[in-house]
């Protein structure tokens, strides 16, 4: 029995380290022709962690890629796009519910993360902040509270 729990660790552990390997090449991949689609797009960036509290439920792990931030290039103003930017109730001189192109960004690149939570666990840690580019990717270390 203990020979079966050690090859299910060591295939963990390969699978997690073949993640990592090959996570910011295969989510600058997996995004490039998003950004192709998109060419006023500088950057997208998302945060991913586990609570330290969750009202006496589970603390469980999760990105946020449904809550991805673009940043537009210098030419369009320089904006930031949230998701808030899209709910009616937000309120902001600048509107981006008028602009129908930067909603189908933030569209198109919130179903590209679309990727399973233990991917992005494995491929960029806890507690990270994300941030993906043309030239590379970044990972930083993110507080929470």
């Amino acid at each position: 029995m203990n020979e079966q729990l050690n090859q299910i660790a060591k295939l963990k552990a390969e699978y997690e380290a073949a993640v990592k390997a090959v996570g910011r090449d295969g989510i600058q991949k997996l995004l490039a022709p998003v950004f192709e689609s998109f060419p006023n797009v500088k950057s997208v960036r998302w945060t991913q962690y586990t609570p330290y509290f969750n009202d006496g439920e589970p603390c469980e792990f999760s990105s946020n890629a449904d809550y991805c931030e673009l940043l537009f290039a210098a030419g369009e103003g320089g904006d930031v796009v949230t998701k808030e930017d899209f709910d009616e109730d937000f309120e902001e001189s600048w509107d981006c519910r008028k602009d129908a192109e930067k909603q189908k960004a933030f569209e198109a690149f919130k179903e590209a993360l679309g990727l399973p939570e233990d991917v992005l666990l494995a491929a960029f840690g806890d507690h990270a902040q994300v941030t993906v580019d043309r030239s590379g990717v970044e990972v930083e270390e993110y507080s929470h509270d």
